[in-house]
């Protein structure tokens, strides 16, 4: 890992040079393989850890993947309550017609599971709130953030 926590400005950055390389891949996908190697069980969200795994590594993992990849390519966070699971963190990011979902994390999921639309959510909410200091979240998300910056590093 870094020995500094990149800002989202420097984050951001990195994302932008480090995508350039990356044309054969949609943006999209650019992003899914990056997080999948940023992601652990230490930037899981501490309810996941026990039974979290390499082999569904996105578990856990959405509010602090909806932080950085705010970070990365602005737009917007989202929320939702998903039945059965609980709080869920997504990214609409504009397209030149209006916005794209970006969920990075859906994989989590079991197959057919419903993901509702939910509501635009602050940064603050996700990084301040009583539920957000109990998770960890900002702790969580600096990992990530080091994590990232490691994995764009290490490709050049």
């Amino acid at each position: 890992m870094a020995d500094k926590v990149p800002s989202s400005f420097e984050l951001g950055r990195m994302f932008f040079h480090y995508a350039r390389k990356s044309r054969d891949l949609t943006r999209y996908g650019v992003l899914s393989a990056l997080f999948r190697q940023a992601w652990s069980i230490d930037t899981a969200s501490p309810g996941c850890q026990p039974t979290w795994t390499p082999a569904n590594p996105a578990f856990g993992q959405c509010a602090v993947t909806a932080l950085c990849l705010h970070d990365m390519c602005g737009g917007t966070i989202v929320r939702c309550n998903v039945e059965g699971f609980g709080s869920h963190y997504f990214n609409h990011l504009t397209n030149g017609e209006g916005y794209s979902v970006y969920d990075l994390t859906r994989t989590q999921f079991p197959s057919g599971t419903v993901v509702p639309p939910g509501q635009l959510v602050e940064r603050p909410y996700i990084l301040e709130s009583p539920r957000a200091i109990e998770f960890r979240t900002p702790q969580r998300y600096d990992l990530l953030k080091e994590a990232l910056a490691a994995a764009m590093r290490k490709a050049g």
